[in-house]
């Protein structure tokens, strides 16, 4: 409540001075002084936004990386630097928030520099330098960037031998940010090489490469993905070539002539090629160039030769009656088929030696895939055989012996058929016979000058046979028992062998150690012992050759 102040009154006095009490506030100012600190310690905020584009047509550049950099001040002086980077969106922009700086920094760093670096792929990288707080709060700023181009070049060459074709036709389109740049060029120079100087590192490309003669080859790829290779920019012009397909038929039947020669030449080039025509009267060559001129020239035994000359490209054009050459035969002609005893079956590739009046012709004919063969350059009167032969099969020289042309032409056509049958099946190979290997047998005979008689047998046979005579005292140095080895090699097959000794001793003969028999091969060690009294002794062993 205020206080109520009185002033007396005095009579005369006109005027009254009133004096109030001053205030001081001198404490307020030092209030205000502590508070100041923290005053420039407040932080203030802000977004910062950056826009970048194509420098060429203003287009918005979708994920270029941004990178922003700004120092950051405290109150006792130190600085750092702040990096804060962002992926540009489908605008192009690249939005930063939460900028934070001091109001200390905005009164004392006001002319702070920052940098707005824009990096792309596609693109060649530029930076910004701005006062950091010249920025205004959401201001967009744009960063303008230029198209990265680098230089393209592109080989020609012939696919079948990897040489450079000069003269080829090459067009180039070049696709980068809805812009084309079509570029025709006439011809490549001598080396097949075709370059274009500046192309957008990012774009992409589709190249065409022609020749007349040649097949097109076309590269649609990425500038960047093919940059590295040069293989990735080569483009293979493959020749063309056809395959060649001729028929050869009987000019009076109509019918196909199997292995007949069909040759070839390339006119201007030497080349020759000869084929045999299949069972169907077909002959093929493959991969001849379109643009050769040709000459085909069919041949066949007992026919007039016929020859046809075309262009390549012409000729594989035409029908199959216009591919075909038609031989004349040279004289009277009959058509025989070898078939298969019971079934009927055709038999192709059956081989037919013939015989004319009794001569034997020097080539057999073979019949094709209808079992069909023909005989040219016949009489009506000649008497033919024929002697119809394959493999797994019996031959046949009976069905068409000593027969008249004229009664074969007049018989209906199944009398010329000429059966064959199959073998059957072979029965499997015996097993191997034995091997005799060498064995060495070894004899330690006991023996009585003049008074022993050994008979050595393997499997019955005789092999040795040794009496002692009264000589043999003066070879022993008496008359006394000596001993005496023989070693007999022969040849054993695998298996169970018997060796047999037979020993007699004449009466009186003095007493001996027993006689052995060894085979070291097989580890055999076999005693014998001599007979007494004159009485024969016979030993026998088993042996086991492996």
């Amino acid at each position: 409540m205020k206080k109520k102040v009185e002033f007396p009154f005095v009579e005369n006095q006109n005027e009254y001075k009133v004096v109030l009490k001053r205030r001081r506030y001198w404490w307020l100012l030092w209030f205000l002084l502590l508070l100041l600190p923290l005053f420039l310690l407040l932080h203030c905020e802000k977004e910062v936004h950056f826009k970048v584009i194509n420098a060429d047509d203003n287009k918005p550049i979708q994920s270029a990386l941004v990178t922003f950099s700004y120092p950051s001040y405290e109150l006792l002086g130190s600085v750092q630097e702040i990096k804060r980077k962002d992926t540009t969106n489908v605008d192009g922009k690249a939005i930063f928030t939460k900028i934070w700086y001091s109001l200390f920094a905005r009164i004392f760093h006001s002319d702070a520099i920052s940098v707005a670096l824009a990096e792309s792929h596609c693109f060649l990288s530029d930076s910004l330098k701005l006062r950091f707080f010249e920025i205004k709060d959401k201001e967009e700023i744009p960063i303008k960037l230029i198209v990265r181009r680098v230089p393209l070049d592109f080989l020609v060459v012939d696919k079948s031998d990897n040489q450079p074709i000069p003269e080829a036709k090459v067009v180039l389109k070049i696709f980068s940010y809805e812009r084309r740049d079509t570029l025709t060029v006439d011809s490549t120079d001598a080396a097949g090489m075709f370059a274009k100087k500046l192309v957008p590192y990012c774009g992409r490309f589709s190249i065409v490469a022609s020749r007349y003669g040649y097949e097109n080859d076309t590269i649609t790829a990425n500038v960047c993905d093919v940059l590295d290779d040069l293989k990735k920019r080569t483009l293979r012009l493959k020749p063309i070539k056809k395959m060649v397909v001729v028929f050869v038929k009987h000019l009076n039947t109509k019918a196909p002539l199997p292995d007949a020669t069909v040759t070839m030449t390339i006119a201007g080039k030497s080349q020759i090629f000869r084929v045999n025509t299949n069972g169907v009267g077909k002959g093929v060559y493959d991969d001849v160039f379109i643009l050769s001129e040709m000459n085909l020239l069919a041949q066949k035994t007992f026919f007039n030769d016929t020859s046809k000359s075309s262009r390549v490209d012409k000729f594989v054009a035409l029908s199959e009656e216009e591919r075909t050459l038609y031989l004349r035969p040279k004289n009277v002609e009959i058509a025989f088929r070898d078939i298969e005893l019971g079934s009927g079956t055709p038999i192709a590739g059956a081989r037919n030696v013939i015989f004319v009046n009794g001569v034997k012709r020097d080539i057999p004919e073979i019949s094709n895939a209808d079992g069909i063969f023909t005989l040219t350059e016949l009489k009506e009167n000649d008497v033919i055989s024929i002697v119809a032969s394959k493999f797994n099969y019996e031959d046949n020289d009976f069905t068409i012996k000593d027969k008249k042309v004229s009664d074969l032409l007049s018989a209906p056509p199944s009398d010329r058929d000429i059966p064959l049958k199959r073998f059957p099946p072979p029965p499997p190979p015996p097993p191997p016979a034995p091997v005799p290997k060498d064995v060495e047998i070894i004899l330690d005979k006991c023996w009585n000058a003049g008074r022993d008689h050994y008979k050595f047998y393997i499997d019955g046979k005789l092999i040795a046979n040794y009496k002692s005579s009264a000589g043999d005292n003066e070879v022993g140095g008496s008359d006394g028992p000596h001993n005496q080895r023989d070693v007999y090699v022969r040849k054993l097959k695998p298996g169970k062998h018997i060796i047999e000794l037979r020993v007699v001793r004449e009466p009186g003969a003095g007493t001996c150690s027993c006689s052995k028999v060894r085979i070291p091969s097989i580890s055999f060690l076999g005693s014998l012992s001599r007979s007494h009294n004159n009485e024969p002794r016979v030993h026998r062993f088993e042996i086991i050759i492996p």
